[in-house]
């Protein structure tokens, strides 16, 4: 123990530099993150540039990570783990109680004022920081476990600080390359085994470069763990099931089991037709949908969709199932999907009538356990939510504020007809505008700097969006899920040419 504090010390001496930046960073995120949640009162004055506040959020939160990092790559270089002329072996130093100095350097003076600051915004939001040890020493727990182990097992297999850059300008292209090379994978959003195998990999991997360098010092070993790591996590990505893994989530309907909606492909409208398909690569399909048959007090989630069609000439086309998805209410009567096909396909296809059948993964929910809320003046608190206030601007909306996650599921219901916020004398605002607030993690907190989660509720539908204002009534309720399935629709003799986008037009003059 004597031997672990003497390292304590020799580290404090000679970082302190470094270790005062990061905390000094700390405070000017607080400063910045408490402003946040008024930002549109308090920074109007700087809209854009280097002065804006925007600018500033995002510095500070792209700083203070990188500060940490910094931090930890700085403490492990200092007993160097690369070569063969380690100065720390003449010492000599145990190197279990090498890595157990660090770490406590790395959790002094990242993780405690990291806990200290997450304390002050709970308690400057209005929470009580008691209620919620748990989630805050679990965000220490990622903190720790997602940025400090990765940051100190790139250290340990470097030796300079180039070597560092250079390994992380490597890090960064090659997570380009894996956002880019998932979106030209279908179904590759949703989340399987395969998700939650990749953390504790990278965790795992992170902790053995971590000891095999500190006890035996094999730095190609240890990189090539890395390299290793990455083949992993690529293959991951390529091979995994998505197919069965959307219908494990979304089990295909039984023979004879209706779908809680149903769903027909309508005709063409007027803004869709003919354009010579020279004009562009990339051909825009929309097919409107007419919707009916959910019940009261009931909507569906359309998670994702699929598009398939064939045509007499024997083409044959699969879209795979798609990033995006779209909510239905009882009210409304109607929707569309879209999708791109390359031009040299649509030519072939255009002058013929397809086969076309869409897939739908769904999720049927219960909009129970109704009650009218009328937003008052002023801050007010939402139960299993946090605490709100009307933020002003074209559309008024509602700012929350919630103590480590948003709520699990709470649907916001406004009839326009009935808002309270000032109109154009020509405006006459109707219709049902709502907005779904889900978050379907189970941990008790997220990774991140702020333990207060900020979002705003912005009520959309109708013909009109009238805004929350105070004095606006409201309904709240929490939905709950009934069932998860997957369906589908058939259309025959689909002319896809009359479904296309026309190109947006812009004349300048």
């Amino acid at each position: 123990m004597n031997q672990v504090l003497t390292i304590f010390k020799k580290d404090v001496r000679r970082y302190w530099r470094e270790a005062s930046a990061s905390i000094a960073l700390l405070f000017a995120y607080a400063w910045v993150e408490v402003h946040s949640w008024t930002y549109r009162e308090t920074f109007a004055f700087a809209p854009r540039g280097l002065l804006s506040f925007n600018f500033l959020l995002t510095a500070v939160n792209v700083l203070t990570p990188v500060s940490w990092i910094f931090l930890t790559v700085r403490v492990v270089h200092g007993e160097s783990l690369v070569g063969d002329r380690q100065f720390w072996l003449t010492r000599p130093y145990d190197w279990k109680k090498l890595i157990g100095a660090q770490f406590l350097f790395l959790l002094t003076f990242i993780n405690l004022p990291l806990l200290i600051l997450d304390v002050f915004l709970l308690s400057r939001a209005g929470f009580h920081a008691s209620n919620y040890v748990l989630g805050l020493l679990w965000m220490q727990v990622l903190v720790l476990m997602f940025v400090i182990v990765p940051a100190a097992a790139l250290a340990s297999v470097t030796a300079t600080v180039v070597q560092v850059l250079l390994s992380a300008a490597v890090i960064i292209l090659y997570g380009i390359g894996m956002a880019a090379l998932s979106e030209l994978i279908p179904g590759s959003e949703f989340s399987g085994p395969a998700d939650s195998f990749a953390p504790i990999l990278l965790l795992a991997v992170c902790l053995a470069v971590i000891l095999l360098q500190y006890s035996r010092r094999k730095t190609t070993a240890s990189r090539l763990m890395i390299l290793g790591l990455g083949v992993a996590l690529f293959l991951l990505l390529v091979l995994a099931p998505y197919q069965k893994i959307v219908a494990h989530q979304f089990p295909p309907l039984r023979p004879g089991e209706q779908p809680p909606f149903q769903m027909h492909v309508l005709p063409p409208d007027s803004s869709q037709g003919n354009v010579d398909s020279a004009e562009s690569k990339d051909i825009e399909i929309r097919m409107p949908l007419e919707v009916t048959g959910i019940p009261e007090e009931h909507f569906v989630n359309v998670y994702t969709f699929r598009i398939k069609f064939e045509t007499p000439s024997g083409a044959r086309w699969d879209s795979g199932w798609q990033s995006r998805g779209f909510l239905l209410f009882p009210e409304r009567k109607g929707t569309d999907v879209s999708f791109t096909l390359k031009a040299d396909l649509f030519k072939r296809i255009q002058s013929s009538a397809a086969k076309v059948r869409v897939f739908f993964a769904f999720t049927l929910l219960h909009d129970g356990d109704q009650h009218e809320f009328v937003v008052p003046e002023g801050q007010f608190d939402l139960v299993d939510v946090g605490h709100c206030f009307v933020e002003g601007g074209y559309v008024p909306a509602l700012k929350c504020l919630a103590p480590l996650r948003g709520p699990g599921s709470l649907l916001i219901t406004t009839d326009a007809s009935k808002s309270t916020c000032r109109h154009e004398a020509t405006s006459s605002p109707e219709g049902i505008g709502r907005d779904w607030i889900h978050n379907s993690g189970s941990e008790p907190a997220e990774l991140g700097i702020s333990p207060v989660q900020s979002f705003n509720i912005y009520v959309s539908g109708g013909t009109n969006n009238a805004g929350i204002c105070a004095g606006t009534p409201l309904v709240l309720s929490k939905p709950e899920t009934l069932v998860s399935g997957q369906t589908e629709i058939q259309a025959n003799d689909v002319p896809l040419a009359e479904y296309r986008e026309k190109p947006l037009r812009f004349t300048f003059r």
